[in-house]
């Protein structure tokens, strides 16, 4: 016997009302029904509305930066679809093309514009952006009857997308959707002015997105891309020209990735304030989950933070310890500053010399965490 009705009201958000004001002041009313799941139905359609439910809501951020817990986590707490990765350049030829590119808003980029649509509207439809498992690994070749080691690599590979069809196929199913690509921060601003986005860009520690990437040095070689960037002539001759003549030198890896995640970082966070996009940081969440998640929440149009459970669950991120104290619960904080413990002294003084070429001053090598006022005086109030 079905059980009765549950009634739960919901608000309208205009989309032009101002996003500072708490949301029952902004709203006006509407009722739906719904049954047992009424919770998860209710944030789902609180999401769709709040912004439209085509709305690009887009986590940007450098790899290695926790945007995948940052997705997974939001996705979670509202009902949402999480899209991954959708301009991964082995996934796709608008990844191909647009991956990583400069863009501003005076660019042509049809193709690009077409698939963060589709990606919004929940019409995107991958293996890789729905269950993160890249298809080439599941093709068979005669390799595999040749090497029973490689057959059993391809098992697993396959046993892996069973159990995360499992795990994500109840999420295909939701209407509105969050997108997170460590692939676009370069073309924030011409996302801003030619989608209908909200936008939350994500910053961790440089040293820590540094000494991630060399322990996992296999999957990030940061050679091609600092290329791509050099020989970018708009990115070289704007944002980065006072840069340019240094980005030319040989550079060991750390260098490399350093000058990356300051390239990557910097250009977006200089347009934040002009685009009306929100700048968050990794450590703040953690550190102050009370009043982080809820402006990331607010920024995204999102009814719901997460939860301290939702919080514990891992990602592709490390390991968590448990902190205490948080006024939303039990928060589940990583050690976020091991890394320095972590990278050899050469390398902290190459990654301090890096930051300090690009005039980084409200991250350092000496705190784990950001320094929120130089960051506010550089980006935001000048």
């Amino acid at each position: 016997m079905r059980s009765p009705a549950k009634r739960i009201t919901i608000q309208h958000v205009e989309p032009n009302s101002p996003r500072s004001a708490p949301l029952d002041e902004l709203c006006r009313r509407r009722t739906i029904s719904c049954g047992d799941q009424g919770r998860e139905k209710f944030n789902q359609i609180s999401s769709q509305i709040a912004f439209g439910a085509d709305v690009l809501r887009l986590i940007a951020g450098s790899g290695r930066s926790g945007t995948t817990w940052l997705l997974d986590a939001l996705a979670e707490a509202n009902g949402l679809r999480p899209v991954f990765e959708p301009l991964h350049t082995d996934t796709s030829s608008v990844g191909r093309k647009f991956g990583h590119a400069y863009l501003t808003r005076n660019s042509n980029c049809a193709e690009l514009k077409a698939m963060l649509s589709a990606a919004a509207e929940g019409a995107l439809n991958t293996i890789w952006t729905d269950y993160r498992m890249k298809p080439g690994r599941l093709r068979i070749g005669l390799k595999h009857f040749r090497s029973p080691a490689e057959l059993r690599v391809l098992m697993h590979k396959w046993r892996e997308l069973a159990h995360r069809y499992a795990a994500g196929r109840g999420k295909k199913t939701r209407c509105a959707t969050i997108v997170k690509c460590i692939r676009a921060n370069l073309m924030l601003d011409w996302i801003h002015s030619s989608i209908d986005a909200r936008i939350v860009l994500l910053m961790r520690h440089p040293g820590a997105a540094v000494e991630s990437r060399l322990r996992f040095a296999a999957h990030w070689d940061p050679f091609p891309l600092l290329k791509k960037y050099r020989n970018d002539t708009a990115l070289m001759s704007g944002p980065i020209n006072r840069q340019a003549a240094r980005m030319n030198r040989a550079m060991t890896r750390t260098e490399a990735l350093t000058a990356i995640w300051c390239i990557e970082n910097l250009v977006p966070a200089a347009q934040a304030a002009s685009n009306g996009y929100l700048v968050t940081f990794y450590e703040e969440l953690l550190e102050r989950p009370e009043t982080e998640w809820p402006r990331v929440a607010q920024g995204l149009g999102l009814a719901e933070v997460p939860s301290a459970t939702i919080l514990h669950r891992p990602s592709q991120q490390a390991a968590t310890r448990l902190h205490r104290g948080s006024a939303i619960g039990e928060s589940y904080v990583k050690d976020y500053g091991s890394w320095n413990a972590r990278l050899a002294n050469d390398d902290l003084a190459q990654v301090d010399a890096i930051l300090r070429e690009f005039g980084v001053d409200f991250y350092t090598v000496a705190e784990a965490r950001p320094n929120i006022e130089a960051f506010s005086l550089r980006f935001l109030e000048g």
